[in-house]
């Protein structure tokens, strides 16, 4: 019997989980995100948020105005409906540029992960700043970017005992993963930088500059411009202006 691509489970008493069993993991991935876009744009009566993980959905629905079996029943249909009509996996988010200061007291696991991986500081920045990486999911902390495409030779496993406080804007490596804290929290990955740029700013109308399916690039800056972001009153506009305009050259180019 061939395995159904979308099993639906429930989740507390206002919740349905919708796992996406492809073994592919960009072809996963894809599925999830055009599933979980199409649910936001048209959404189905009763539905109140959804969330997306990993290779998951959480449906969160209101009990009130509807059982579990019938939210699953919609939600089924709907998804059989739409995944004939979904659209290709070139669908892709924005691009975003992360200017991050490596080292020193900003990055103080830097020398670590390059004991750790058998390379110079300079060298774990390089391979740090190369790749396009994707970002997967949201969650840990409001803003927090789980992000995809570390290098295998940066895989460094995370602290056994995390720090009581991480800054914001930390940038580090957990395992396969790198990701930045948006908020001052507890935390047991690798610190090797940081950026100046807010990735949760609540007051906005849209608090988080990340989400499922964008990609990134990390781009090593100097202290100089990174005190320049760190005072100003809009750091990502700052950002691309000094780039753009030529103001400040961070010797980076990335066809995006």
């Amino acid at each position: 019997m061939k395995t159904q691509p979308i099993l639906l489970q429930p989740d507390g008493d206002h919740s349905l989980l919708l796992t996406v069993r492809e073994k592919d993991t960009e072809t996963r991935f894809q599925l999830l995100q055009a599933l979980a876009s199409t649910l936001r744009n048209q959404p189905l009566a009763g539905l109140q948020e959804i969330v997306s993980g990993y290779d998951t959905l959480m449906i969160h629905y209101d009990a009130s105005f509807l059982s579990y079996e019938e939210i699953a029943h919609d939600v089924n249909a709907f998804t059989e409906t739409m995944m004939h009509s979904m659209p290709g996996p070139s669908q892709r988010g924005k691009h975003v540029d992360i200017p991050v200061l490596y080292g020193g007291d900003n990055g103080p696991d830097l020398a670590h992960v390059a004991f750790y991986a058998s390379l110079s500081p300079k060298e774990v920045i390089e391979l740090h700043t190369a790749p396009l990486y994707q970002v997967r999911f949201i969650g840990f902390l409001p803003g927090f970017p789980y992000v995809d495409g570390l290098p295998p030779e940066l895989h460094v496993p995370r602290h056994e005992t995390p720090r009581p406080s991480v800054s914001p804007g930390s940038v580090g490596i957990g395992g396969a993963q790198t990701g930045i804290y948006p908020l001052e929290s507890p935390g047991g990955w690798n610190i090797i930088g940081q950026t100046a740029l807010p990735l949760f700013s609540p007051s906005l109308p849209v608090p988080f500059p990340l989400n499922a399916g964008d990609t990134l690039s990390f781009v090593s800056i100097d202290e100089k411009l990174h005190n320049i972001l760190l005072t100003s009153q809009d750091p990502w506009s700052t950002f691309v202006d000094y780039v753009e305009k030529g103001v400040y050259d961070i010797g980076y180019s990335k066809n995006n």
